[in-house]
């Protein structure tokens, strides 16, 4: 499918039924998210829109929910840093499926992980670093499927 000039709407992800360990607002983790997620779409040629529940009128909509947010345990982070691939990390999960119309072209599914930072990391920035990554690696997902359309 040619991507350039085509409109894809994009549905804000949805929280509820997420898996959330986190002592603060996720907001600032979702919506940046979505931004990075625009762009990474904007930069192969689509023109991106956010849409609300109900809209369908773009050529391409993307859809999905946040399946974990998890701040992970800073403590294992730090004291055990050899093993915090194993234990602490942060992690963000997404999945999400792309539209073509009203055809569903691709179900998808992304994980991004953060565990180190100064004294172990915080847990809102290593959760943005997962945001920007998961939704890098979405976007990617998408434009790949579209391409094979």
């Amino acid at each position: 499918m040619e991507l350039v000039g085509k409109i894809c709407g994009i549905k804000p992800f949805l929280l509820d039924e997420s898996r959330m360990n986190v002592d603060f607002d996720v907001r600032t983790v979702t919506r940046l998210f979505h931004e990075t997620l625009a762009k990474v779409i904007f930069k192969k040629g689509l023109f991106v829109e956010e849409v609300g529940e109900g809209e369908h009128k773009q050529d391409i909509t993307i859809r999905g929910r946040f399946v974990q947010i998890d701040k992970g345990n800073r403590f294992l982070r730090y004291f055990l840093n050899a093993l915090s691939l194993l234990k602490g990390k942060a992690v963000l999960e997404v999945s999400a499926e792309v539209l073509v119309g009203d055809r569903r072209v691709a179900c998808l599914q992304t994980k991004s992980t953060g565990w180190n930072g100064f004294i172990g990391g915080g847990a809102r920035g290593l959760l943005k670093y997962c945001a920007k990554t998961a939704a890098k690696k979405t976007g990617k997902q998408i434009i790949r499927a579209l391409k094979k359309e």
